[in-house]
């Protein structure tokens, strides 16, 4: 009776693998050990061994083999990534759960067009069969149990290095960016220093674009000589002459300044008896290094706009404005606005959501017309 169950259990979950991953009966992935098959143990680990050394030299046109092993996820994902590469698609993982534990059993890597199409007009979803089937084994190294090369679309390897999951800037490339414009250079000759190192544009990893752009991100968090410094001690000249006045300076992990919020002795009696609706707006721009200008702004009862705040933010991300808005409410004596009034951002909806749950969110009618 036992042996029934269990039996029935085994076919259960076979059948289960074929709907989820494309497993067959036959793929032996339910881990039951096949009768005059027992190994020992060196047998064993000579065989991972070898495999190991096979998966380190997967041919990225052939892509990963069923047999391979390979240490880690991650690193089935990047020989499938370059095999990707070469031949002109985008993959995408989908892994699941084992029953008794939080580690994945089960994991398949496919084309991005092998979902089922859910839309008539939908091109991208075809149900593309290409994929790769691995299997997590006891000892933690995943096994490549089965795949599948044939796809039901064009490839187009010309276009690889158009694709977004393709282009991507190593480290190295990233300090070489940085230092030489530190020095100096403007970001075309940058660019056309890093496109010669690496034997022309098309062996660059990615686009000239995404070279100005880190270039851009870096600047913004990079302040000119004495910047940094001059604003400080302009904060200091102020907090000096009023010692009611704060101002608040946050920093990266590399030193770098990333956020500064300050508020006038005024701003904090205006707001004890004017905290009924507040605007927050980052519309406003710095020029030179592209950092969003925050204002917070209040409405006395003669219907004039009065200043509560000011702030600049290097990323217009959750974390910036969840900074920005429990430091300013603790400087306000942690009185909470009624209705803050704010443009259509989910990354200040989110803040907002976090820092103060209880008062009231709207979008700007400016920005909704």
């Amino acid at each position: 009776m036992e042996n029934d169950n269990e039996r029935n259990n085994n076919e259960h979950r076979r059948k289960l693998l074929e709907e989820i991953f494309g497993f067959e009966e036959d793929d032996n992935l339910i881990g039951e050990e096949s009768e005059g098959e027992e190994q020992s143990d060196c047998a064993a680990a000579d065989y991972i061994n070898n495999n190991l050394e096979e998966s380190n030299n997967v041919n990225a046109e052939e892509g990963p083999l069923p047999g391979m092993i390979f240490n880690s996820i991650e690193s089935l994902m990047n020989a499938y990534q370059e095999h990707a590469r070469v031949l002109g698609f985008v993959v995408a993982k989908r892994s699941a759960h084992k029953k008794s534990g939080e580690s994945y059993k089960y994991v398949t890597i496919c084309c991005d067009r092998g979902r089922k199409q859910q839309f008539e007009k939908s091109t991208k979803r075809i149900n593309c069969p290409a994929r790769v089937n691995a299997i997590r084994r006891d000892n933690g190294v995943w096994q490549v149990s089965k795949t599948k090369s044939e796809h039901n679309h064009a490839l187009q390897p010309d276009m690889s290095i158009l694709m977004p999951a393709h282009r991507n800037l190593t480290i190295n490339m990233k300090r070489q960016l940085e230092a030489i414009d530190i020095a100096g250079i403007r970001p075309c000759k940058n660019v056309r220093m890093i496109e010669v190192q690496a034997g022309g544009p098309q062996n660059l990893g990615c686009l000239p674009k995404d070279c100005r752009n880190f270039i851009e991100s870096r600047r913004r968090l990079r302040l000119g000589d004495g910047d940094a410094e001059a604003i400080r001690k302009l904060f200091v000249r102020m907090q000096q002459k009023d010692k009611e006045f704060f101002h608040l300076i946050d920093v990266n992990d590399e030193g770098m300044l990333t956020n500064v919020l300050w508020v006038h002795p005024r701003a904090k009696a205006a707001y004890e008896e004017f905290h009924d609706v507040v605007s927050f707006d980052t519309t406003y721009l710095v020029n030179r290094y592209r950092m969003p200008f925050a204002t917070i702004v209040g409405i006395n009862h003669h219907g004039q706009s009065i200043l509560l705040g000011c702030a600049l933010v290097t990323h217009e991300d959750t974390r910036s404005f969840k900074w920005l808005f429990m430091n300013w409410l603790e400087t306000m004596g942690n009185i909470h606005p009624n209705v803050i009034l704010t443009d259509q951002c989910e990354s200040i909806k989110s803040a907002i959501t976090d820092v103060m749950p209880n008062t009231i969110h709207r979008y700007c009618l400016w920005h909704i017309l």
